[in-house]
C-alpha cells in the first residue's frame, strides 16, 4: 500500500513542478504550432504564404509555386503529429532507433 502511495505522490509532485511545467508548455507550443502553420499554407486565413515563396524558387519547381506551398503544408502537418507521437506511449513511427 504505501509503494501505492508513494507512486502516486511522486507523479502529483512531478505534475506541478516547474521544470515539466515548462516542459509541457513547450511540448504543446511544438505540436500546436507546426500544425497551424500547415493548416494556413491550405486555407490562406492568416496569410498568402504564396506571396512569401521566391520567384526563383516558384520558377524551379515542377509543381508550381501554389502546390510547393501545399507539400510545405502538408510536411509542417506531418512533423506536429510526429511530435505528438513521439511522447505516445509506445511510438512506432518517429522514435529514435538503438546504435
Amino acid at each position: 500500500m504505501n509503494a501505492t502511495l508513494d507512486s502516486t505522490n511522486r507523479s502529483a509532485q512531478q505534475t506541478t513542478s516547474p521544470a515539466y511545467q515548462a516542459f509541457r508548455l513547450l511540448h504543446i507550443g511544438f505540436v500546436a504550432a507546426p500544425i497551424l502553420a500547415g493548416m494556413d499554407k491550405f486555407f490562406h486565413v492568416l496569410v498568402n504564404w504564396d506571396q512569401y515563396l521566391p520567384a526563383s524558387v516558384a520558377r524551379l519547381s515542377p509543381i508550381g509555386g501554389h502546390n510547393l506551398m501545399l507539400v510545405v503544408g502538408a510536411i509542417e502537418i506531418v512533423a506536429g503529429i510526429g511530435v505528438a507521437w513521439k511522447s505516445a506511449p509506445h511510438p512506432r513511427l518517429f522514435r529514435r532507433r538503438a546504435a
